[in-house]
């Protein structure tokens, strides 16, 4: 005897979308297991679209919000933004330098090896 097939509304599926860390979690709070999930996102163009839909409008709000804190002038976003949408990164460069900050010397080292066995 088949299951019976749970009714999901989409527009729960979209809302779920936009505030759940994965997928997992979005099968979770509709009441359904993440395979029936991944099942219906394969059988329905309508479940997979609510699904990006909700996704897709997340990151407009955030974006949004980020957009807004770089045009205000906010360090951080900016940095953020940058590192985010442009590559850049934190580059840590170090030198070395000898006694009291002075330049390092480098002295020959005489090494004397023995290739004869006992």
């Amino acid at each position: 005897m088949p299951r019976t097939k749970i009714e999901v509304d989409l527009k729960k599926v979209e809302e779920f979308a936009q505030v759940c860390d994965n997928e997992e979690e979005i099968a979770l709070a509709l009441g359904i297991s993440y395979p029936t999930l991944r099942r219906r996102k394969k059988d329905s163009e309508q479940f997979d679209q609510a699904i990006k839909r909700g996704k897709a409008k997340a990151n407009a709000f955030v974006g949004g919000k980020l957009m807004q804190l770089v045009k205000e002038g906010n360090p951080t976003a900016i940095f953020f933004y940058l590192k985010a949408r442009c590559g850049w990164r934190d580059v840590e460069r170090k030198e070395i330098t000898g006694k009291d900050g002075k330049d390092l010397s480098v002295a020959p080292v005489l090494v004397i090896q023995n290739d004869l066995k006992d």
